[in-house]
């Protein structure tokens, strides 16, 4: 298998798998939104929640990407309704930084940092005080790598493809916050072809504050 820390500075190239992912990506953002249009059209949605959230995040890096880079930090902001008695369709943004490994030999200094933009949803199991949930979520990143080694080198900008899976439980503090806790599978594809995607075990904690008050019917 080749080494990520030989192939981190190729660049990946446009391809035909990537078109299909902005093509897919761009389907599901019209989706989203004709979807919310209509379910505050309708007359049978659940409760129409409107909510924001805040969450800090922290990401242990899996596989050959911890070799050189081996933990994030960041956050997320998100905006999200509640269509259904059971799910939500969510809006995502944020930041996260990675942490270099020590022993991968990277200067002072260097960076690997993204901007994730993602659509997804979640399946909620309860609607009681206690929320427990499934989610995915999909959408792509804004990478920014800036970095040296004593035999290489890279300064780039980058748009990939990123996917997360997991649950999580949100819990009524105030009839309009609740405290969330969620664990998350993640992928952010560097170059699809590749082992060396980056892929992590990520937790967050952070608050949700409901813009609409939860139906009690």
């Amino acid at each position: 298998m080749t080494s990520y820390k030989n192939n981190i500075n190729t660049i990946p190239e446009v391809n035909t798998l990537k078109l299909q992912w902005i093509i897919i990506f761009c389907i599901l953002i019209g989706s989203a939104v004709h979807s919310q249009t209509s379910l505050e059209q309708s007359n049978n949605v659940f409760s129409g929640e409107k909510f924001v959230t805040v969450q800090g995040l922290g990401i242990n890096s899996l596989g050959e990407f911890k070799e050189s880079w081996e933990s994030a930090s960041g956050f997320y902001l998100g905006y999200g309704i509640i269509y259904s008695d059971k799910g939500s369709l969510v809006f995502q943004t944020g930041y996260v930084n990675f942490k270099p490994n020590e022993n991968a030999g990277l200067e002072d200094g260097s960076i690997f940092r993204m901007i994730p933009l993602m659509v997804g949803g979640r399946y909620y199991i309860t609607m009681d005080r206690f929320r427990p949930f499934l989610l995915a979520m999909n959408g792509f990143n804004f990478i920014r790598q800036d970095w040296a080694r004593a035999d290489s080198a890279l300064t780039t900008t980058s748009w990939q493809y990123n996917f997360q899976v997991g649950l999580g439980l949100d819990i009524f503090l105030f009839s309009n916050l609740q405290l969330e806790l969620a664990a998350k599978y993640n992928s952010h594809l560097l170059d699809p072809p590749k082992p060396y995607n980056i892929t992590g075990l990520e937790y967050s904690i952070g608050l949700v504050w409901r813009l609409s008050p939860a139906r009690k019917d």
